[in-house]
């Protein structure tokens, strides 16, 4: 992770640095279908839930994370990258852009499909 990793300020699942914002995952390799909804609670903190379809073989599941989310969020993948937990289920994500606006955007996004469930 960069050095400009501390958090300038967090916002549940999400955390400003200077070069984006920090998204808290909570991973499910192996699902029926590859979606995205939901924030979960656990002893780490709030994370988005994020199922897969990928097994977490060989960085698949990763690689499957960043293109699903680049997808929903209509982000390039290139701006996108796992900042944390690159073997685990729950994963920090680094959405690289200008943090107040990609923040506002992001939390737009799962006010809107959060409104859904």
């Amino acid at each position: 992770m960069a050095s400009d990793s501390s958090p300038l300020r967090t916002d549940g699942i999400f955390s400003i640095i200077s070069s984006g914002v920090l998204v808290s995952l909570s991973i499910t390799p192996k699902a029926r279908t590859s979606t995205v909804g939901g924030i979960v609670d656990s002893p780490d903190g709030p994370a988005l839930r994020v199922r897969i379809t990928e097994s977490p073989e060989k960085g698949k599941a990763n690689a499957a994370v960043i293109k699903l989310l680049s997808r929903e969020w209509k982000i390039l993948k290139k701006n996108i990258s796992v900042a944390r937990g690159g073997k685990r289920r729950r994963k920090l994500l680094l959405v690289e852009g200008e943090s107040p606006a990609l923040l506002s955007d992001l939390q737009r996004w799962v006010k809107h499909h959060s409104e859904g469930d």
